[in-house]
């Protein structure tokens, strides 16, 4: 966003941006970025699937996939042991599976 009017702290404040990086940087900590998304829980894919099958999908639709994400998460790896984490109150590595 290049709006003069609006600061930069209170765009980071707001939620608008998360981190700015140098030029030279850039595509480097965009990977990084990507790739630590990635790696990241089964659960965040599956949401970004579901979103965008809100935008375009009829209601029904997007419900029933909600329902089939929802039932096959609780069979994941990664449900079982956020589940054990929260309990224990740690973090916990997501293995995606």
């Amino acid at each position: 966003m290049k709006d003069p009017t609006l600061k930069l702290e209170w765009k980071g404040e707001v939620g608008l941006i998360n981190r700015v990086e140098r030029d030279v940087r850039l595509e480097e900590k965009t990977l990084a970025m990507a790739n630590q998304l990635a790696s990241g829980p089964w659960s965040l894919r599956s949401l970004r699937r579901l979103a965008w099958q809100a935008v375009n999908g009829d209601w029904r639709d997007v419900l029933e996939s909600e329902r089939k994400m929802q039932r096959n998460a609780g069979r994941w790896v990664d449900y079982r042991k956020s589940v054990v984490a929260f309990q224990a109150n740690r973090t916990v590595g997501f293995v995606g599976a």
